[in-house]
Order: C-alpha cells, then structure tokens, then sequence
C-alpha cells in the first residue's frame, strides 16, 4: 500500500504561503518530530515563534493562534539573525559598526556567564567602514560561529566589503585556535558580503552570500550587480582549496542574486537560497562546489511571491522536501520545494475553515462555514471518502448546548446524511457532538457540499462566543496510520444591537448664530442583563464617562459610555452662511464585554447662508473668554483680555487675539491674525482641517508659545518671541523668531522659505522638499524628516554612514548629500546605484553639517 499522507481543509496548494497577518523576520526554521515546522522570527526588540502543520497551515492547537512573542529585556531595537540553542537559551546577533552577540535565558533576560553582561562585541577587520553581524550558527562542540560583512563607508571614506567570520567559545571569548585570533576577513572579486553561515558534519565552515565582479562597461548608469558567493574553509579557518580549487564560488542566477541562507543535505549537497531580481531563488551545488543539474535542470530556481521577495532561511526535511522562510512586500512568506527543486503543490493554499459565524437567539440556524472543504490525496484517488469522518465539537469538550443540523440540501434522518436525496454517510448528533462517517457514495464534491452546509444553534439564551472544532480523520488509506486534519469556527452568540438612531437635524436658523446642543440616546436589542459600554468610533476621552469625537468639521459628538445618551455641539462652520446643506456620520458601537454591535449616527445640517450677516462687522471682546464671529465681510475683531475665539469668515479680516491665550481663525480671504501676549492659535483657514483658503494670510505670533497654521495661499507666518510652532504649505514664508522653534512644512509645489531666527529650531519636513533654509545652523537646529518619504532611512537619529559631504554618493550607504559649496541636500535612495539623486533644500553654503543635525519619524 502507499504511505499514508495527512488530509488537510486546505485548497489550492501552490508550494507557496504569503501570511499578510505576521509582521516578522524569519531567520530561522527547525521541524519538528512530527513534521511541524517552527519558526522563530524578529520583530523590532521581541522574538515571535510561530508554528506550521506541516501542509504549510498555521497550527492553531499552540497558543490559540499558532504564535508567541517573548521581549528581549536591555536589547538594542533591531536584530539580524537568532539561534536557539538547545538549552533553550538564545543567540542574536546585532546591528553595529563592529560584530555584536547577545545570548538571552529562556525568559528573554541576559545571560550574564556569556561575556560577563550577555553580550560581546567584535572589531574583525583593521580597516575602516560599518561591520555587520548578520548570521548565526552552533558547532555540536558549543562553540559560536558569526558571519557577516566589513567594509563600507565610514566619516567620509569607503572601505571594500569582505566576508567576515568569527568564532566564539561557549563563554563569548574568541577562540584563537581559529585563524590564530579568533578572526577572520575574505576578498572575493571587487565586493562581497557574508549573509549565511553552517557548519557540515566533517566541521567544514560553509558562509554564503553576495559578491560583485567589475568590469570596463560599468558605469553609473550601467552598474555591476551582485551574484551567489559561497566559500567553504577548513575547521581552523583556511580557505578550504578542494572545494573548486580555492574555496571560493560565484554563481549568476539572475541578473542582481545574493545568497542569504544555507544549509547541507544530508547527502552533502550543499542548498544555499537567496533572492534574485526581487524573486526567491534557490542553487544546489554538489559537495565539491559543483552546480547540481539534478535539481531543477541547471542547480538553480527562481520563485516568484507576487512581490517584493526575500529569503530568511532554509532547510530540509527528513522526506528531502526543501523548506524556504521570508517575505514578500514585508508579509511572512514560507515555499516548499520536492527534492528536485520543483514546487510541492501539497503545501500551502487557503485554509478553508478558521473562521467565524454569527448567531442571534431563538434566530434560524446559520451555517458554520459556506467555505469549508477537505482534500485527501488517497481518498480523492479512489474516488471515493468511504470509511473517512469529520467530527464537530466545542472546544475543551462537547456542550450540549450545540446543536448541530443541516441546511440546504443536506438533512439528517434516520441517522443517515442525505445531501440531494443521496445518503452518503451515516450520522451520530447528541449531546453536542456531531459525527458523521462517510460511504462509497462520498465523492470529493458530495465531502465538499456536506461540509459547507452544516448548521449551528445555541439553547443558552445568552452572549458567548464558542470555538467548534472540526477534526477530519481519513480511516487509513496507506501505510504509517490514520491521519487527521483539524479546524475550528468561532461562533460569536447575540451580539448586542444597536438600533439606527434618528437622524440628527440641525438647521442653522437666520440672523440667529447660536451654538444649539442636539442631544438624544442610544437604545439596543438583543441584550442579556449585562453592563454595555457604548463608544465612538475615533474618539478620545473627556469628563468622566464622557468620550468626545475626534476633530469633525462641523462640531463634537460626546457619548456616555455607560448610558448612551449623546449630544451634539455644532461649531462656527455649522452656523455660518455656506449656502448648502451637510451630511456627517459618526460611528457608534456598543459591546457586552464580549461581543460588539454598531451602527452610524447621521447628522444633517440646514444651511441658510442667502439670509446670514454678510456687513463689514467691527467687534471688540471683554475682559471674560469671548467668542466672535465675523462671518462674510471685511471684519474687524479683537479679543481684549481672557482666552479668545475669533472667527473671521469669509473675505478679508483682521484678527487680535491680544491677552490670553487665543485661538483665531482666519476663514476665506486675505486675512491678517495677531496673537500678541500668550500662548495662542493662529489658522489662516477656517478651522475645519481641510486646505481650502488660497488667499495670502499674515499671521503674527507675539510673544508667548504660539502655533501658527497657513493655509493654501502664500502665507507668511511670523512666531515672535517664544517656543513657537509654524505649519505651512506651498508657497508659505515662515519665520520662529526668537525661542526654540518647531516649522514644518508640506511642500507639494515648492517655493517656500523657512527662517528659524535665534535658539534651536527644528525644520520638519512632512514631503519630499523643502524649497529653502535661510539660517541652519549645525548643532543648534535640527532637520527632521519623514520616513514615510525617506523611506531607506531608519528611524531616528541619522546613522553616520547614510551622510556624506560632496557631490555624489561614494558608497551604496549614501543616502543624503550635502554640496557645501551650493549649499543643496540631496536625497539619493540606493546611494551609487542607478537612481539619480532628488533635491530636498538649499542650505547655507560651506556648513559644518554632520549626520547628528538629521533625524528619521
């Protein structure tokens, strides 16, 4: 008989699984006895474990959800590799200008018998540039085997890139049996970097990764790109000169290739996978370095993810199965490949069940998965799932509270399943176990139709959610024993209703501008007896049980999380004359502690803008907080003493907040806003956080701490004396003044000038530009910048290997250039690479600028 293989509810296998839901970098995989694959993976300063069955499906019986973290106490923010070791304690390697290796208890502590405080760090070549610790491995003697690269760009010079490889005892000391300290560097060709690193069963050192061969023809617009390096040494560090008569290999497999992770078959064959052209690609080379045209045809084979591809590890299973981790677009991605390099199409596909259903009390029975279905190489080759059985039951034990029925065209009589008038199997439904056991009339498409009509009700009367199990067993059809495929639906029980409140209309009443506050409550169904806490959508809390909505342009909603009552306070943008009516919608929602409902509050605003003040209105304040508004019209307002509002509305006004701290918004028009004393609030626009005044405003901050915001026009925006913050757009002049100022600037068009005055100013750049800085001054001012723009730069304080002075990028680490004698910033994104470099602004000339003025949000 054949050997038995595993059913699985899974369909369309690829060989190929993309999981969007784990944020992690694999770096390393280990399968388990029975054929589980486990993966440990990073992500930021915590370690995520994450376990597969072994059809390329997240295994659900370990931890709910297949995945656990563990945080890494007194750690740096980034990690490249990780090994666990078989006393479960665990190895990462870190990012640095020199080598760096933590070693970490089971619990995520340091272990302090490893270098003293848990970590060593390791200068390994006598030049100059960053090092990188990139790969990580365990000789069975205990000793510590580090890979990585030397080389690069370091305060304004470029060293060549070499393969770096150290070797630690157990206790973190260098091992000088090991090229006599314990270090070593290899040159292949004009540049290369180690990213792998394993040890063969003779104690042979195999690293891969890149190297890049120079040739006449390149140049900046036709660059040299790198290719798989693999090099095998000797146990004691010497280049191994059997291994393709020096030790060293090259191989093309695309046209830009680098090897990142290795491994040796147990035949010696040597499996070293990376990336090529922003695919995964995979080269097998027999044990004297040759290419194994066994495998694939050529010894290579490119896998394309459907995006921005990477591999992380890769190793082999006890059947030859080939197992890649990695990404694609930055999600978790795992390949299967058979022996010979083809795509095993048993693994990965969509998991059809791991789902959800809703079910409302005393309602119908609703179908607990429309999707589900099951695949069984051996059953489905007969023709037939006779002998076979699907098992439903609450999770932790059957509940007689489940009630298990068909629906459809499939019912249960006479504990027979009859799916279209056809029995196909025989049926056990008590006590809230549902089994059914299939026969001959059980075809692929029959099991699939089944499976997919089961109903679910609850006799509790009250909220839950229960998880039901599904177990398929295939009743042997091969050698090695029955196998079984699990699942689960989670049915969440009478979620509370929130009923569709009554529309919210207010209408702005003429020559009446008043605040009018709309209040009502929210009401539900579907309840049992338990506390309900109502929330909004994008909200923030306020008094007490009170939560208030977000900024909206025309008012606040505020909800009572106990009690749903509401109340809605329009704003000046709901009372001015705009002529046209306005729909808004907040989001509601209202849970049990267990289960949510929600629905949305519309609110419906009346406008009459033919009838509203539209004269040229002078208004003073008093000596109390006052609010003024101006509406259409060349106004005049001042606020006097207390903290003001003033609204200018539409055309052009001129705004004083004076004394105390105000908040004064221009509106359409050429407007003119002075805060004078206090900390104020300057808008050149209405308020409504949307860039819609093209006009030209002046706004002046005085003194105090003030904000000042432009608008679409060329504003020019003046923070006087104090700890000011400027925001402007396109076209905007904005001056801090004295004190440590913050400016920013969206720079869509260019053409806007920036002048931090005397303190420290920050210069923040939320676009790719800023047009011009008139007076940065290094160590005192700072230029901040976006990472959602620059988006090779890490965040933070700028690494010093991502500066350079000059006029080009010298190194691939090249990222912002500065021309001191034109004073312009460039931002170029793969350094020497073929991407010419963008401008960001123009800078004094002839600055003493460092990598220390620049910091990444």
């Amino acid at each position: 008989m054949p050997t038995n293989t595993p059913p699985n509810f899974l369909v369309k296998s690829t060989g190929k699984v993309v999981d969007t839901s784990i944020a992690i970098e694999a770096t390393y995989a280990k399968l388990q006895a029975d054929g589980s694959i486990w993966v440990t993976g990073i992500n930021g300063s915590d370690l995520t474990f994450v376990r597969f069955n072994t059809n390329g499906s997240l295994d659900v019986s370990y931890s709910d959800d297949g995945m656990t973290t563990l945080s890494l106490k007194n750690t740096d923010p980034y990690h490249t590799s990780v090994f666990t070791q078989g006393n479960g304690k665990i190895l990462v390697t870190g990012h640095g200008s020199n080598f760096s290796v933590m070693r970490y208890n089971p619990d995520g502590t340091r272990d302090n018998s490893f270098s003293g405080d848990g970590e060593v760090t390791t200068r390994v070549s006598f030049g100059g540039g960053y090092e990188y610790a990139l790969d990580i491995a365990v000789q069975t003697d205990g000793k510590i085997l580090v890979a990585g690269r030397t080389g690069g760009y370091e305060n304004g010079q470029s060293f060549p890139h070499y393969f770096g490889l150290v070797r630690y005892n157990t206790n973190g000391t260098l091992d000088t049996h090991f090229s006599g300290d314990g270090k070593l560097t290899t040159a292949i060709e004009d540049g290369a970097d180690g990213y792998a690193v394993t040890v063969q069963a003779d104690g042979k050192i195999l690293v891969a990764g890149e190297a890049t061969i120079l040739t006449s023809a390149n140049n900046a617009s036709n660059p040299a790109y790198p290719s798989f390096a693999l090099v095998r040494y000797n146990a004691n560090g010497s280049l191994d000169t059997r291994f393709s008569g020096d030790g060293k290999i090259i191989t093309n497999v695309g046209t830009d290739d680098g090897g990142r992770a290795i491994t040796v078959q147990s035949d010696g064959k040597i499996l070293v996978a990376g990336n090529s052209d922003g695919n995964v690609a995979v080269v097998r080379y027999n044990a004297n370095g040759t290419l194994d045209t066994s495998f694939s045809g050529d010894g290579k084979v490119i896998t394309d993810l459907g995006g921005d591809d990477r591999t992380d590890s890769v190793t082999v299973q006890a059947d030859g199965k080939i197992l890649l981790t990695g990404s694609s677009d930055g999600h978790f991605a795992l390949v299967r490949y058979n022996a010979n390099g083809s795509l095993d199409t048993s693994f990965g596909g969509t998991h059809t069940l791991n789902s959800s259903a809703n079910y409302a009390d005393n309602k119908p029975a609703v179908v607990l998965d429309s999707s589900a279905s099951i695949f069984d190489a051996e059953l489905n080759a007969q023709g037939h799932y006779a002998g076979a059985s699907v098992t439903l039951a609450r999770h932790n034990g059957a509940n007689s509270q489940d009630v298990f029925s068909g629906s459809g065209k499939l019912s249960f009589s006479a504990n027979n399943a009859v799916l279209a008038g056809v029995t196909v199997g025989t049926v056990s439904n008590s006590a809230g176990k549902l089994t059914i056991t299939f026969n001959n009339n059980a075809s692929q498409a029959r099991v699939d139709a089944l499976l997919s009509s089961i109903s679910y009700q609850n006799t509790a009367h009250t909220s839950a959610i229960v998880k039901i199990d599904w177990r398929f067993d295939d009743g042997n059809t091969g050698t090695g024993g029955a196998l079984a495929a699990l699942g689960f639906t989670e049915v969440s029980i009478n979620a509370p209703v929130l009923k569709t409140p009554t529309v919210i209309k207010y209408t702005d009443t003429p020559l009446n501008d008043s605040f009018k506050v709309i209040t009502g409550t929210l009401h539900t169904s579907q309840v049992d007896n338990k506390p309900l806490t109502y929330s909004i959508v994008d909200s923030y809390p306020a008094d007490g049980d009170i939560i208030k909505s977000n900024f909206e342009t025309y008012g606040i909603l505020a909800l009572n999380e106990k009690t749903g009552a509401y109340s809605f306070t329009p704003n000046a943008e709901a009372i001015n004359g705009l002529g046209t009516d306005k729909s808004v919608r907040f989001t509601v929602t209202v849970t049990d502690g267990l289960l949510t409902g929600s629905t949305k509050i519309i609110l419906n605003i009346t406008q009459h803008g033919a009838t509203e003040s539209k004269g040229n209105d002078t208004s003073a304040g008093t000596s109390g907080d006052d609010v003024l508004n101006g509406y259409a019209g060349n106004d005049s307002l001042a606020g006097k003493n207390g903290d003001d509002i003033l609204w200018g509305g539409a055309d052009n006004d001129i705004l004083l907040g004076n004394a105390g701290d105000d908040n004064l918004f221009g509106g359409a028009g050429k407007d003119v806003l002075y805060g004078n004393d206090g900390n104020d609030t300057l808008n050149a626009g209405g308020g409504d956080g949307f860039f819609a005044n093209s006009y030209s405003d002046s706004l002046y901050g005085g003194n105090g701490n003030d904000k000042l915001v432009g608008d679409g026009g060329k504003d020019r925006l003046l923070g006087g004396d104090g700890n000011d913050t400027l925001i402007g757009r396109s076209g905007d002049s904005l001056s801090g003044g004295n004190g440590n100022d913050s400016l920013t600037i969206i720079d869509y068009e260019g053409y806007s000038v920036l002048t931090g005055g005397l303190g420290k100013d920050t210069f923040i750049s939320d676009w790719w530009t800023i047009s011009k800085i008139t007076d940065f001054t290094p160590i005192d001012d700072t230029l901040q910048l976006n990472n959602a723009y620059f988006t090779v730069l890490d965040a933070g304080q700028l690494a010093a290997r991502h500066f350079i002075i000059g006029s080009k990028a010298l190194d691939s680490d090249d990222y912002l250039i500065y021309n001191k004698n034109t004073g312009a910033l460039f931002y170029d994104a793969d350094g020497i690479g073929g991407t010419a470099p963008d401008k960001i602004t123009t800078l004094g000339v002839h600055l003493a600028l460092t990598y220390a003025d620049f910091v990444v949000v």
